[in-house]
């Protein structure tokens, strides 16, 4: 037994309860709020041991958590998700067991940091002077600081990891999370619109899989993010076995109905092929990888459209519906439940697309009261309801580039853009070293940035986790060099 183990095993104890018992209080009375307040408790006790004495496998538990992005607690003081207690129970660790990374190791971060932190105070700054609702804002900055927390847990945990690979954690967790997906969608097909948890089949939409993600387009957006690790593990080992995994995710990728995510995917495969064709001078080896992509981007449209016929969505409710958004902290957290039987007279098609544009010069003409700060933190719906619906319902911009200079102005955008362009150019530099998985890390990180361009999620936490794992790859790269 480690030393100072029961100390743990106690801490553990004390942050499960503590996490549950305060749940509880602040109103997570129902059952099914409980169950997940309970597992939510479970998950921060367990990561409390595993931080210590198995790092890689709390970095996945973490993962598989901020996967689940569908499940949570709703609370006065806003949404709980299964992975924030956890966030909260590995920052409290690595503190109290000095398990923070060494100067020299976090010296290649700290502009990044910087800059993510320059951004995340303007943010601030701008919701306390201009949003017309601060506390809204006060809790999705909140929300957003702790999932950049949690990526920075991430960085500490796998930076000096064993042998194990970290990255075999992506591949599985999209596997699952695409079966999810086919069983998910072959319900729908069998037996139609009849409430079944896990799909978005309104009225006015195409029938879409969200699984357990909070809505369709992060459901397509994190598999395109996790398809580039399976297609890195096929190409170290062109085998069917691992074949399988990337056709699987890239197939859940097309369940999700999503032109954002595709054209993430595009470029994330793009990203990919083009760093390892890079660094790896063997034609054939990058070759090798053309025909599972091949079949893969040829399965996904074909088994979606079979699977999701775009006749069987639910009667319509009332007004036009909304074109549903993954990042809006307005939207229901959990699939919509579908009527028992088709509309008659079948709604037509929402323009996802048209949805989005129109809103563009509404958020350009608000921005000109404050273009270098921003005007706070989800502060559009605060200005704008949407038109169609009841007064009240607050509306949503959908376009990360947009969202983020109306939230935190040209200063606060820039440093979010520089950030990120520093942790891909970081990537691309210890490719040297790592190359497939630096590869991989970066094509990730561009898929959800593309994607992101047609529905903003990035305040939840697989965006961060995967940057901190990225960024822990470029410090061990320096540190112990591994042939690609």
């Amino acid at each position: 037994m480690r030393p100072g183990s029961n100390r743990l095993r106690a801490l553990s104890v004390i942050l499960g309860i503590g996490a549950f018992v305060g749940m509880v209080i602040l109103g997570a009375r129902t059952p099914e709020a409980v169950l997940v307040t309970f597992a939510a408790s479970l998950a921060a006790a367990m990561t409390v041991i595993l931080v210590i004495e198995r790092p890689v496998a709390a970095f996945g538990l973490l993962f598989v958590l901020a996967s689940i992005s569908g499940v949570v607690v709703s609370l006065p003081i806003g949404r709980v998700r299964l992975e924030q207690p956890a966030i909260v129970a590995a920052i409290i660790t690595l503190i109290l067991s000095r398990g923070w990374p060494r100067r020299s190791e976090i010296r290649p971060m700290l502009p990044i940091v910087a800059f993510f932190a320059v951004y995340l105070f303007v943010l601030t700054l701008a919701s306390a002077l201009n949003a017309p609702k601060p506390l809204v804002s006060a809790r999705m900055i909140a929300w957003t600081a702790l999932s950049m927390a949690g990526g920075m847990a991430v960085f500490a945990l796998l930076i000096r990891p064993g042998p194990e690979r970290v990255e075999t954690w992506f591949t599985a967790t999209g596997v699952g999370h695409a079966l999810i997906g086919l069983v998910i969608a072959g319900a729908f097909l069998l037996i139609g619109p009849t409430g079944i948890p896990g799909m978005q089949a309104n009225a006015g939409e195409l029938p879409k899989v969200a699984g357990l993600a909070f809505e369709a387009n992060l459901f397509a957006s994190m598999l395109g993010a996790l398809a580039p690790f399976a297609l890195e593990r096929f190409r170290t080992r062109p085998v069917l076995a691992t074949a399988i995994p990337v056709i699987v995710i890239v197939i859940g990728v097309g369940l999700g109905v999503t032109r954002g995510a595709y054209v993430g995917l595009g470029a994330g495969l793009l990203v990919y092929i083009g760093i390892v064709a890079y660094r790896i001078p063997r034609l054939a080896q990058v070759l090798a990888i053309a025909p599972v992509i091949t079949v893969a981007l040829l399965l996904a449209p074909s088994i979606a459209a079979i699977a999701l016929p775009v006749g069987r969505t639910s009667a319509p409710l009332t007004g036009t519906p909304r074109p549903a958004e993954s990042g809006s902290p307005r939207a229901s957290a959990s699939p919509a439940v579908a009527s028992p039987s088709p509309s008659p007279s079948p709604t037509p098609i929402v323009d996802t697309f048209a949805y989005r544009t129109i809103r563009i010069p509404i958020a350009l003409n608000d921005l000109r009261t404050s273009p270098i700060i921003g005007l706070g933190a989800a502060s559009f719906g605060q200005r704008h309801d949407i038109p169609e619906l009841p007064a009240g319902t607050p509306d949503y911009n959908g376009i990360l580039a947009l969202v983020a200079v109306y939230e935190s102005g040209l200063v606060g955008a820039s440093a979010l853009a520089i950030g990120f362009a520093l942790s891909l150019w970081l990537l691309f530099r210890r490719s040297r070293d790592r190359p497939g998985p630096a590869a991989a890390y970066a094509a990730s990180i561009v898929t959800l940035l593309v994607a992101y361009q047609a529905t903003n999620a990035l305040f939840f936490s697989i965006n961060w986790i995967i940057l901190g794992a990225g960024l822990a790859v470029t410090v061990r790269a320096t540190e112990r060099p591994v042939s690609g």
